[in-house]
């Protein structure tokens, strides 16, 4: 997790840009670096905040700056290593996030990002064409602001954005803006859609896919420099990422973390799952005072007042901080997105109809930017996190989305019936 900050007009002092590009910083407290330049009467000013995960080394560090090309980027790029061998592309950093340039200069920015596979919010400087690309990840994984009400400014968080009194919106997933420094112009381009088709219509065949595709997310998500750990609720979607991150690893040494109030449910089938899975269990236990005097540091965090996202926040919050303060675990692995790829809220219980349903579905896969992505992103990053979320690894959510919508709805009264069946072996029976 690292945070970005862009500013590119002619009406604000260096200081100034540095005093606010310093609002997100919790987002990277390893090290900050600036990059500054005049062009046509305005002032470009580049802040990035890193949370060294991959490439420890000061060479990693950002903004990149290679060949005529200045790089921030906020995520991780999984397929990297496949990238740079396809098209013989030497690196010069440890970072997974160089890539971009590469490709860049080699296909441009449109066959640049449909290439990627993982989540990024990012700025590219072309200072030779005088051009600088925002671009925001399929899914939206990874927050980002911008405005550009008399010039550019962009920000990992909206806090760094709000004293220069312009009109701010949530950067959409799945596109890329473009900027043009000389004539002020901008455009936006859309290069990934979710197009909902049902491609899969049995259930052996939507079962194998799932065990494949989820069990290859999990595994690209462990790639990192830094201890990894999982958060686990005791709830189906947390428990299946823990019980496929100790398939990649010995179980003993894969910690879990769990919140809640004495004895609560949560708890309770947390460690069931843990004890079943044989994980290094963690039980945070915390009060009815601890919960409410941690609302305003949490709406402070997530740029929020939505009240189910306040309330699913609060916990994160407290969790994240416990993690942050009390090991040296700086990813950690999550089960959000299960519920909007599965339609697993109890509302759909009442789906008319299975296109009804998918529908449903769509629409909170576009705007889960907004509420259960803003939650995690925000709460870990506040405590300094990086958090991974497999359930929305492009591939599993393409493929998901494009089962028959009719095998997705409830059946035999159970929400997530496909996903049920296909990691029952590996939970205690009454988890799943």
């Amino acid at each position: 997790m690292c945070g970005i900050f862009a500013c590119i007009s002619n009406g604000f002092t260096t200081p100034f840009m540095r005093e606010q590009g310093g609002k997100c910083n919790h987002r990277g407290p390893d090290y900050t670096m600036e990059y500054k330049q005049k062009m046509y009467h305005q002032n470009i000013f580049f802040m990035f905040h890193r949370l060294a995960i991959n490439g420890l080394d000061k060479l990693s560090n950002q903004p990149f700056n290679i060949d005529n090309i200045i790089l921030m980027c906020n995520g991780e790029i999984y397929n990297f290593d496949e990238l740079a061998r396809d098209y013989n592309i030497k690196l010069q950093t440890n970072s997974d996030c160089e890539i971009i340039v590469h490709l860049y200069k080699l296909l441009g920015i449109h066959k640049m990002i449909s290439l990627l596979d993982g989540v990024f919010s990012f700025v590219l400087y072309d200072t030779i064409l005088q051009k600088i690309y925002i671009g925001h990840d399929p899914l939206g994984i990874r927050s980002l602001y911008m405005s550009t009400d008399d010039g550019l400014y962009v920000s990992s968080e909206l806090k760094c954005l709000v004293n220069f009194k312009k009109h701010v919106d949530m950067v959409k997933p799945g596109v890329y803006h473009t900027y043009d420094i000389k004539t002020k112009n901008h455009s936006v381009t859309s290069y990934f859609q979710l197009d909902c088709k049902p491609i899969f219509v049995n259930d052996e065949t939507c079962i194998k896919l799932i065990q494949t595709n989820l069990k290859e997310s999990v595994k690209k998500r462990l790639l990192s420099d830094q201890p990894i750990g999982c958060l686990l609720s005791g709830g189906l979607d947390s428990s299946i990422i823990t019980s496929l991150m100790c398939k990649f690893n010995e179980p003993s040494s894969v910690k879990t973390f769990s919140i809640g109030f004495q004895d609560s449910p949560d708890l309770i089938s947390a460690k069931k799952v843990a004890d079943y899975l044989r994980t290094n269990h963690t039980e945070i236990i915390v009060t009815e005072e601890d919960m409410l005097s941690a609302i305003e540091p949490t709406i402070k965090q997530i740029e929020s007042y939505d009240t189910t996202t306040v309330r699913a926040s609060v916990p994160m919050y407290l969790l994240s901080k416990y993690i942050q303060e009390n090991t040296d675990i700086k990813v950690i692995l999550s089960g959000e997105g299960a519920d909007e790829l599965s339609g697993s809220y109890l509302y759909f219980h009442n789906a008319p109809t299975p296109h009804q349903f998918q529908i449903e579905c769509e629409r909170l896969i576009n705007d889960v930017q907004h509420f259960d992505v803003l939650r995690c992103d925000k709460t870990t990053a506040g405590n300094s996190l990086e958090v991974r979320v497999p359930f929305f690894d492009k591939v599993f959510a393409v493929d998901y989305m494009n089962i028959e919508p009719s095998l997705k709805v409830v059946r035999d009264g159970y929400e997530k019936y496909l996903l049920r069946k296909s990691f029952e072996n590996d939970l205690p029976n009454d988890i799943v």
